[in-house]
């Protein structure tokens, strides 16, 4: 198991039986997980816990991922989000490209594990690029001045 620095991932599945076993994985990896089970408790995870990723279901009790998607790139929009679904006709639907990533669930959750490790390493790489791009910004500032 790799060491990680404990980033958060947000589980957001309905069925019981792949929310826990999404758990298990992810925290077999050395990940921590939240999880729950529909729309509201998805909006209230987001908002109380910080999640640094988040894994979603599209067919959920209530409204639907594809909702909760707008929703988290309205409010949160930088936060990684992954749309984990058992049809692949969603793949090509044009609602879900506002995700980072659209996957098939399975029971092997080998590609979702991969996909979180590489989204949360762009999302790291990223903030870095920005923080440097910051840093130089202020020091070419202290030149002018």
């Amino acid at each position: 198991m790799e060491k990680r620095a404990r980033e958060k991932i947000l589980i957001v599945e309905n069925d019981l039986h792949l929310r826990m076993l999404y758990e298990l994985e992810l925290q077999r990896q050395g990940y921590s997980t939240i999880a729950c089970e529909n729309a509201d408790e998805c909006l209230n995870c987001i908002e109380q816990e910080d999640p640094d990723l988040v894994v979603l279901d599209i067919l959920l009790n209530g409204r639907d991922g594809l909702e909760i998607l707008q929703a988290i790139r309205s409010s949160h929009g930088p936060l990684p989000v992954i749309l984990n679904t058992a049809y692949a006709c969603y793949r090509n639907n044009y609602l879900t490209y506002a995700a980072d990533r659209c996957l098939i669930k399975s029971s092997d959750t080998s590609e979702l594990i991969a996909t979180i490790t590489r989204l949360l390493r762009e999302k790291a790489s990223t903030w870095k690029a920005r923080a440097y791009s910051a840093e130089e910004e202020v020091m070419d500032f202290s030149r002018k001045g």
